[in-house]
Parts: C-alpha cells; sequence; structure tokens
C-alpha cells in the first residue's frame, strides 16, 4: 500500500487538512508502504488508513446481510455545530472540533430509531467497513441477551457447556452470565506497554498483527491456555 510522506506530521492536522490522495505512483517507495508483516498498518500514524481498509491488510470474511437493508433506517438530521464540549482542560469546544482532536473517523447518533447524525472524516466513509475492536463485545452481548430472552440460551450455564474447548481454563467455572458481565478472574496481564504481555499475545493470536516465534498461532489455542486467578463474579 502506497503512503503520503507527508502524513509524518498528522498529529497535529485537522480532519479537513488530512490529505486523502495518498495512493500515488507505483511501486510506492518503501518508506511509504503499510504492510501487516512489519506491524506498520498498527502504527501512527498508518493506522488512520489501515483501520478504514481492514480487509486490506488482513484475511477478513464479508457476510451477506441479504438484500436491501436490515432495517428501515429513517433519517431526520439535527444540527450540533452549536454544540459544546467540555475537554478535559475545561474548556468549551465546538462538537467538531472534539471530533477532530479525538481523532474520529466516522460518528453517528441514532434517536428513537432515527439517523439524526452521521459523519466521516479522513480515509472513513459510509462505504467503509471501519475496525470495530471492543464494539464486537457489545454486538455479541446484544445477541446473547436475545438468545437469553427466548429461552435459546441459559444465562445460569457453565461456560464449557457452550464451548468445551474452554473446561480446563479460567471459564471452566464460570456462567454464562458471568461472561457477559465481563466478571471472569482470570490469569491474565493486560498491559498494552508491555509486547510480551498477555494482552499483545491475544491480538497476535487473533491475527490482528504478526504472530512471535514460537508463540499459538490461533484464538483458539490461546484462550485454553488463560488459567483462573480470583474468583468470578466479584469484580468487573
Amino acid at each position: 500500500k502506497m503512503w503520503n510522506s507527508r502524513w509524518s506530521s498528522v498529529a497535529s492536522m485537522r480532519h479537513d487538512e488530512i490529505d486523502v490522495n495518498w495512493g500515488a505512483g507505483f511501486p510506492p517507495p518503501v518508506n511509504e508502504r503499510v504492510r501487516f508483516a512489519d506491524g506498520s498498518f498498527y502504527q501512527w500514524p498508518q493506522l488512520k488508513w489501515s483501520f478504514n481498509n481492514i480487509e486490506e491488510v488482513v484475511p477478513t470474511r464479508s457476510v451477506w446481510s441479504g438484500p436491501g437493508a436490515a432495517i428501515d433506517m429513517p433519517t431526520e438530521s439535527v444540527n450540533l455545530d452549536e454544540l459544546r464540549i467540555e475537554s478535559a482542560e475545561g474548556k468549551l469546544v465546538p462538537f467538531a472540533d472534539m471530533l477532530a482532536l479525538a481523532d474520529t473517523d466516522a460518528f453517528a447518533v441514532l434517536h428513537r430509531g432515527k439517523l439524526v447524525y452521521e459523519s466521516y472524516f479522513g480515509f472513513a466513509g459510509a462505504h467503509r467497513r471501519h475496525l470495530l475492536m471492543s464494539c464486537n463485545k457489545s454486538m455479541v452481548g446484544v445477541i446473547s441477551e436475545c438468545l437469553i430472552a427466548n429461552d435459546i440460551m441459559d444465562d445460569a450455564a457453565m461456560v464449557p457447556s457452550y464451548v468445551p474447548e474452554l473446561a480446563r481454563s479460567a471459564w471452566a467455572d464460570a456462567t454464562v452470565r458471568q461472561l457477559l458481565d465481563m466478571s471472569i478472574g482470570m490469569d491474565y496481564h493486560e498491559d498494552y506497554l508491555d509486547a510480551a504481555s498477555d494482552t499483545w499475545r491475544f491480538i497476535r493470536s487473533t491475527g490482528m498483527i504478526p504472530t512471535a516465534p514460537g508463540e499459538v498461532e490461533g484464538v483458539c489455542e490461546f484462550l485454553p491456555t488463560i488459567g483462573k486467578a480470583g474468583e468470578h463474579g466479584t469484580a468487573f
């Protein structure tokens, strides 16, 4: 992938100053490429592009949702330009500027079944599938609660009754409810500044960044290695 060297100063740029015409010339210079193998796609500022084009970097599968929209999404535009947000420094910042300060790629507001605000910045767009990260947990959680409400899933059941591969892991004696409440007692070191931490081991196992030599290569192999620490259901 091609990358514009002017992005070296992107951290100080506003959204409307970002140069999205980064694809020029072939082959691109070595220092302007975004790659998976060297981890550059997960570095700043390259991730501003890769998070909006993740399927160009790592293996993904697009799932067809069927013909037409899943649900009718009526729109009712609301002007948020007059809205002021208090910053960490105690200053009132215009809404659009706050989105820029947060390096927002896309922002949407749903209110009472209507789409009242939608905007995209940089490489983002309504036609792109942005990296979701922890938003996946919310989606899986909602689906699980629907299954529970319809008596298809039992939230009092032990996790291994649904995922037997976790029978000798931290989840061996945990209930589905404790899992959904994110209150599992795990021997898990979460430190994003330590490349050897369990967090980075997990991310590597999912295929999101290159695997280190000698590590398990899949999430199905990684999860059973997590042991229990403490009691379930006592802390978030």
